[in-house]
């Protein structure tokens, strides 16, 4: 009776699980419709099925590809702010680069102060802020948003928060450490926006 009443009890511990585990995934794919209904160009919804094992590049694998009208160069974000860009892409799959790849590069800008730079990416979970000019004012906490001037990323589209920052006395530009809003560590879905910026500038509605 014991062993069946542990057999039971395990069974139960199992089934609870996965739903928890569904639950938490419908949340999730919940923001990311709400997101989707939020953006004025088409997008399509692809799961994360791998990351690649390089240590020199920051990559995931997603379960879209051309067959779902991805092509390289595409922008990739979830609702916290910009993954990165589509770099590589076959019928059913697509590598996207993120924005933590040393590789990466989004034109962005302070959202408080309008200050511009070069958002590169620095390590598996921070970025740098780049070519920001040492007179401009950039503080901690201030937010780091796309400026849309690449062609690729919508303006606006949030990127991360000014984690620090330093300015030299000998140099034109300030150094600036930026955490991004995506915690890569933990992303599971993502869109990817089929119409970048200057494809809707050159075909406006």
């Amino acid at each position: 009776e014991n062993a069946r009443m542990k057999k039971e009890l395990q069974q139960a511990n199992a089934r609870n699980s996965q739903w928890r585990e569904t639950e938490l995934t419908n949340i999730r794919l919940r923001r990311l419709l709400d997101f989707k209904i939020s953006l004025e160009s088409p997008s399509v919804a692809a799961e994360v099925i791998g990351m690649d094992p390089s240590p020199w590049y920051r990559a995931v694998i997603i379960n879209k590809g051309s067959n779902d009208g991805v092509r390289k160069g595409l922008p990739v974000g979830i609702p916290e702010g910009i993954a990165g860009q589509v770099i590589d892409v076959s019928a059913a799959y697509a590598k996207v680069m993120l924005i933590t790849d040393r590789n990466s590069a989004v034109d962005a800008l302070v959202q408080r102060t309008r200050a511009r730079g070069i958002i590169k990416g620095e390590s598996t979970s921070s970025c740098v802020f780049q070519y920001a000019l040492r007179k401009d004012e950039v503080n901690i906490g201030d937010k780091i948003v796309a400026s849309g001037l690449d062609g690729v990323f919508p303006k606006g589209m949030p990127i991360g928060e000014v984690s620090g920052g330093i300015r030299r006395a000998a140099v034109i530009f300030q150094e600036v450490s930026v955490t991004p809003y995506v915690d890569f560590e933990k992303i599971e879905e993502m869109l990817v926006f089929l119409t970048p910026v200057l494809d809707q500038l050159a075909n406006p509605q």
